[in-house]
């Protein structure tokens, strides 16, 4: 493959590259780039023969025909933390994946090369354990009757004709879902793959499903569908979050074939990961008798006075309440360093709506704000927010999260975790009274 040129940028950077101009190609990935989220966008324009990109909220890789741009995460080791970070939320602590990826030659490899190893190591541990074969419903016309004959359609079409019989059977086989999700992911992301020995072991396993799967047919959005996970499947669940993860950042249509060249993005966003592990420590922190946690529960609250009718809702990441007594903490997760500026004042009157939307039992109501640090301890910051008399409404923990090392201490063999410890003291004392 030629030699790109690349801009090296960092999360909400801004960079540029001159001698390059965007191709038809170009102008129709950087279009729909500018059509994500707002929170993970990549904004990218071309003024002459020079070309600028700004970052926003997402990482990852992109691919034009003449360059390419890498957003390197705000987490120490770069690609490689938010690889562990990854592994973390895929349930992944026990596979040795990063300790072989630290061994391979690395240089130059990108965030999907990293994202498609694990997804590889976490497949072939599922062939390893076994492909599950489930049963699947077919409708056909047979020579010999198989199942169930479907009378009705029988008698429509092949009235008075016995040689072809309309049948409904149980066909015990490979071509399910569970295994069709994997083969997508790894068939989509193997060619975008320079990295030799990933993009090798990508395409193998590709190869394999393919034999087993049709992997033309069923739309994207049925393919990452929640799975019921029992005994039969369950070894499938790591694999599964990795796959939805390598679709996702690639997109449905982030794919570009054109001539020789190969233009695709793939982007992670960072909001959406940083609340998710929050979700995940949480529910290891509290979850059980102390609290019951929620996550993304939505609320009407906002009403029209004349009808009564719905007119606005709110939803915060997680919901924690007691299951002493019913008193509710409302948590939000903020992709942003706070640790180095204050909280804006729009996320500080969101917090406040949060906290009476779900006051229980509290005489001053309460939420909770996590946002990600570089700092080895839980960093706390308590507000009160009052009136414009001096009265005590609502208060507003915001605390610091030091990813590393919580990533340190989960993966540790032993059982202490001092700032794991440090971080549930912190929310327990946020909810009471």
């Amino acid at each position: 493959m030629k030699l790109l040129k690349r801009i090296e940028l960092a999360e909400w950077g801004r960079g540029h590259c001159a001698g390059v101009g965007l191709s038809p190609a170009d102008r129709d990935l950087a279009e729909r780039l500018r059509r994500r989220p707002q929170t993970a966008r990549v904004d990218v324009q071309q003024y002459g023969d020079v070309v600028t990109v700004q970052a926003a909220g997402a990482v990852g890789v992109v691919r034009f025909e003449k360059f390419e741009v890498r957003i390197q995460p705000k987490l120490a080791e770069g690609h490689l933390g938010l690889a562990r970070l990854i592994r973390y939320l895929s349930g992944l602590q026990e596979l040795s994946a990063l300790e072989t990826f630290r061994d391979l030659d690395t240089s130059g490899a990108t965030l999907v090369e990293l994202t498609a190893f694990l997804l590889v190591e976490a497949t072939d541990a599922v062939v390893r354990q076994g492909l599950w074969a489930d049963y699947v419903t077919r409708e056909e016309d047979l020579g010999v009757l198989r199942g169930r004959l479907l009378i009705d359609r029988q008698w429509r079409r092949r009235y008075g004709v016995l040689d072809r019989l309309e049948c409904r059977f149980d066909e015990h086989e490979l071509d399910i879902r569970d295994n069709r999700l994997l083969g997508r992911a790894l068939r989509t992301c193997a060619p975008l793959l320079s990295h030799p020995a990933i993009a090798g072991r990508a395409s193998a396993l590709a190869d394999l499903f393919e034999t087993v799967c049709d992997l033309e047919d069923e739309p994207l959005t049925a393919l990452l569908e929640p799975f019921e996970y029992h005994r039969m499947n369950e070894h499938y669940a790591d694999a599964h979050e990795l796959a939805r993860l390598v679709l996702q950042g690639l997109g449905p249509d982030d794919i570009l074939l054109s001539g020789d060249s190969r233009c695709f993005a793939f982007l992670l966003d960072m909001n959406r990961l940083f609340e998710r592990f929050v979700a995940r420590l949480l529910q290891s922190l509290v979850a059980g008798i102390e609290f019951r946690v929620e996550t993304q529960r939505q609320d009407s609250i906002v009403r029209r006075v004349d009808s009564g009718k719905r007119y606005g809702n709110i939803r915060p990441d997680i919901l924690l309440t007691s299951r002493a007594d019913g008193r509710r903490l409302p948590v939000d997760s903020k992709w942003k360093r706070y640790d180095t500026r204050k909280v804006d004042a729009g996320d500080i009157a969101q917090m406040f709506l949060y906290a009476y939307a779900y006051a229980v039992n509290d005489p001053t109501p309460a939420a909770l704000l996590l946002y990600p640090t570089e700092s080895l301890d839980v960093a706390h910051t308590p507000l009160m927010v009052r009136s414009v008399e001096q009265v005590k409404r609502a208060r507003i923990s915001i605390l610091g999260v030091p990813v590393r090392v919580l990533l340190d201490e989960l993966e540790a063999s032993h059982s202490e975790t001092p700032t794991l410890d440090q971080l549930g003291a912190a929310v327990r004392v946020a909810v009471q009274p």
